[in-house]
């Protein structure tokens, strides 16, 4: 029984929905501790911060965009903008 496009963008949609908030999260993270506010740089020192702050810009880009198309997709299917 082959599955129609619509469940497996209902689960790229959950799982960039995921990701982004785990990515969104490490991103917050990681920015407080080169701010050193909340003193969150005594968990990681900021070089490794910075590092890890850089990396996830293009994830969070990637993601964002995903989980924007996805959801957009849906948004026209369900007020029947696209059939």
């Amino acid at each position: 029984m082959a599955r129609s496009t619509q469940y497996y963008f209902v689960k790229i949609s959950r799982i960039s929905g995921w990701a982004l908030l785990i990515l969104v999260g490490g991103y917050l993270f990681t920015g407080y501790v080169v701010s050193g506010k909340f003193g969150l740089n005594r968990l990681l020192n900021k070089e490794a911060a910075v590092t890890f702050h850089r990396a996830f810009d293009l994830p969070l880009l990637l993601m964002f965009a995903t989980h924007s198309f996805t959801s957009i997709y849906f948004a026209l299917k369900r007020w029947r903008w696209l059939k």
